[in-house]
């Protein structure tokens, strides 16, 4: 049985977590940084009475820029629309999430909004990838290092963010074909206008003024500046000065601004060259080094296998391009990581391979501990690894039988696919492992006593007292058995919240105790075998 159990368990992908199903989505597209507050305004309007139009959608309730606090460095072109959806009854005929999610993404293309990976996910998931990896997609390539030029050289901030983007352009259009990747993206770094202003100090000593004067002279007309503060109750607001939106909306509108000096006013063109140049929207750091991430999602294949696919086809193309005499697309000094979900599962997965043979050691040395003898403890842990055979053809056949029973109209919903190992599912194997040898060790103990009572001198008598003693815990085991899993249906046949967490762990524990039926018959059979092999020995039992 564990034998056949190889081809399901090689079928079975990984990911960190099962999703939780939270009832919501959340939309967080992106504008291009040049995107002024009406035209990201005018968009998200349009967005959300597309997406409201939908029958299964409650309400949208949107938000564009970032809050008054530095925690919160949300661009102004960037939204994030929460979608409440309507109870599961008062849906469509045959409408699943994945349909409403397809038809969502269709009435809200809008040209020149960015959505990538990240744009479709649900509120309280989204929150945790932004905390866990600062990223808005489950999954990236992360460039990060200090990039170098060809001679070796460090770069400078400007020349190092555009070495990045290019380089990360070229994973984007790499990875966009690999079997599994679904809206691959690259996070906003560049296309930002700015306003740069360079102070000619031959002519602010000419006409008296100094440095000090110009910079004031644009902070007061552009920006603002706070000259006092009034105080209203317990609340205090800043009176801020600045020039009317009209006269400082516009390029040309910052030559007029005076300068106030010794000489009387001066017109900041006379004094300075004003320009727009195209500069980064963001600069992000890790360690004190520059980073920038390639972001996607896994669609119809497990998370694991898609980055482990993706890592391996950026180092193909690289040995390919230096193979035939190209340079290298990453520069020298930057190193390619994965981030998302993948990092937490690594993670978990390392802890796992602690853990796992603490949990076992443990359990053996118990079953030693209560029958004192290796040969007894290793029968009736023999059960474990074929529990544990049993969880995993469970596994891989129950989203196929859920959909059978849908069918037939004998579960309320389809399955959401295959299940992989998880954390969840990890944990249901280490609970099944607490309970695998439970009817080992009631049928070991009654063989034992039976024995022990008898003082069989012949195999054959040997062998009528194991049946005789097998017989008699037959029943014992089978209400052990099946009480575990009639205490566990409630969770494989909810449809609630949190069942889409709670079931991948129910699930190899189920599985494994149909198995563990099997020990019925393994272990009086081992167990008899070990005794006439001891008589025929030493002439005792």
């Amino acid at each position: 049985m564990v034998i056949v159990t190889l081809w399901p368990y090689s079928q079975l992908g990984s990911e960190f977590m099962p999703p939780l199903e939270e009832g919501s989505l959340l939309y967080m597209p992106s504008l291009l940084p040049s995107a002024s507050l009406s035209q990201t305004l005018d968009t998200m309007k349009r967005q959300n009475a597309r997406m409201e139009a939908i029958p299964e959608v409650a309400k949208v309730v949107g938000k564009l820029g970032r809050a008054e606090t530095a925690l919160d460095p949300a661009p102004v072109g960037m939204i994030e629309t929460i979608v409440l959806l309507k109870p599961r009854s008062e849906w469509r005929p045959n409408v699943l999430k994945r349909h409403i999610v397809d038809e969502l993404m269709k009435v809200t293309h809008v040209p020149g909004v960015l959505e990538g990976a990240g744009a479709w996910l649900q509120p309280i998931e989204t929150r945790v990838i932004m905390l866990n990896s600062g990223i808005r997609a489950p999954l990236a390539a992360k460039l990060i290092g200090s990039p170098r030029g060809p001679d070796g050289g460090a770069m400078t901030a400007g020349e190092g963010v555009a070495a990045l983007e290019q380089a990360a352009t070229w994973v984007r259009e790499l990875i966009s074909d690999v079997p599994g990747v679904a809206g691959p993206n690259v996070e906003n770094m560049g296309g930002k206008p700015y306003v740069e202003i360079k102070v000619r100090r031959k002519e602010v000593g000419h006409w008296g003024v100094t440095v000090q004067d110009v910079q004031d002279a644009i902070t007061t007309a552009v920006g603002g500046m706070v000259i006092a503060r009034t105080i209203e109750g317990r609340e205090r607001y800043g009176i801020r000065v600045a020039y009317e939106r009209e006269r400082r909306d516009r390029l040309e509108d910052l030559d007029h601004i005076l300068v106030h000096g010794n000489r009387g006013p001066v017109p900041l063109s006379m004094v300075a060259d004003i320009k727009s140049v195209v500069g980064p929207a963001a600069i992000k750091t890790e360690d004190g080094r520059l980073r920038l991430h390639v972001t996607f999602a896994a669609s119809d294949r497990d998370e694991g296998a898609v980055m482990e696919d993706v890592l391996a086809r950026i180092e193909e193309g690289r040995r390919q391009l230096v193979a035939a005499g190209q340079a290298d697309p990453i520069p020298a000094g930057v190193a390619i990581e994965p981030a998302g979900r993948y990092e937490a599962q690594e993670r978990a997965r390392k802890r796992f391979q602690v853990l796992i043979p603490i949990c076992v050691g443990i359990i053996l040395f118990l079953l030693y501990l209560t029958f004192r003898s290796w040969a007894t403890s290793l029968n009736v842990f023999a059960a474990l690894p074929v529990c544990v055979a049993g969880g995993l053809i469970l596994m891989a056949f129950y989203p196929a039988m859920k959909d059978t029973f849908y069918e037939w109209g004998l579960w309320d919903l389809p399955s959401t696919g295959p299940i992989y190992i998880t954390v969840a599912v990890i944990v249901g194997f280490i609970a099944l492992a607490g309970i695998a040898t439970d009817d080992g060790v009631v049928m070991a103990t009654y063989l034992e006593q039976s024995l022990k009572k008898r003082q069989p001198d012949s195999i054959a008598a040997i062998r009528e007292a194991t049946v005789e003693a097998g017989l008699r815990r037959i029943r014992p085991c089978l209400m052990t058995t099946f009480t575990t899993i009639i205490a566990l249906y409630p969770i494989l046949s909810s449809t609630g919240r949190g069942s889409d967490v709670a079931q991948p762990m129910a699930i190899p524990a189920v599985g494994g105790m149909i198995a563990e039926l099997i020990s019925l018959f393994i272990v009086p059979t081992v167990f008899c075998w070990v005794r006439e092999r001891r008589l025929l020995r030493t002439g005792k039992v």
